[in-house]
């Protein structure tokens, strides 16, 4: 296991401890989460769809699909306090059974091609701090999605920067652009700044992606 990896687990491990899931990274998160809950109802349609969320951490969206009726959801991280703590969340829920948790990493997912409807990474991309893991793991979200991939991160407006004490790297629109038009089957429907709450520096902003596979709709009126 590469240092950075095992830094980054201790710490999401020991963030994983803390009483309040509500305070996990930078304080009380609840408003911004509540934004995304609501974003993703008005524009997404994930009634009987499987989902696959990269990164569950304390199990914020697991709690959301929980109240919608989708097929299924499976939540994986790479860190297992964040695991733990996403299954104790479950736990608490009335569709705990539609819920499976494991501990992996998005490079090389234990899952076959298309095998879930959509794929969602929430803040999870800024902490992959190496390159080629980042294009990999947008890579493999691809790969195992038949509608497409739902990404929420961090960015930055002008150049890359780290921040957290190296463990985050708040990379640009245009690296982001780039990774997730590099094939012909998936288009970029949706892309834009939205408040969902940002790091503290002049130059991030927080947007969602949606790629779509072609001829395929996760919106609720088909687009």
């Amino acid at each position: 296991m590469a240092d950075n990896d095992k830094k980054l687990i201790d710490f999401w491990d020991n963030e994983s401890k803390k009483p309040d899931w509500t305070s996990v990274v930078g304080g009380d998160q609840t408003l911004s989460t509540q934004m995304v809950y609501d974003f993703f109802l008005a524009n997404f349609d994930f009634r009987d769809k499987l989902i696959l969320e990269i990164g569950c951490g304390v199990g914020r969206l697991a709690r959301f699909f929980s109240t919608i009726g989708t097929k299924g959801y499976i939540g994986l991280d790479h860190s297992m306090g964040m695991v733990l703590r996403c299954q104790k969340a479950v736990l608490e829920l009335p569709a705990q059974e539609e819920a499976k948790l494991l501990q992996a990493k998005a490079p090389g997912l234990p899952f076959r091609d298309l095998q879930f409807d959509v794929v969602i990474l929430w803040t999870v991309l800024m902490h992959i701090m190496d390159d080629d893991e980042f294009y990999q793991s947008i890579l493999e979200a691809k790969r195992v999605s038949k509608a497409g991939v739902l990404i929420c991160d961090t960015l930055s407006v002008a150049e890359e920067f780290r921040c957290w004490d190296d463990k985050a790297k708040i990379r640009t629109y245009r690296r982001y652009k780039e990774a997730l038009t590099s094939d012909e089957e998936f288009e970029l429907l949706y892309s834009g700044e939205r408040c969902f709450g940002s790091i503290e520096h002049p130059d991030s902003l927080r947007a969602v992606f949606y790629v779509r596979r072609k001829g395929a709709s996760l919106a609720p009126h088909g687009g």
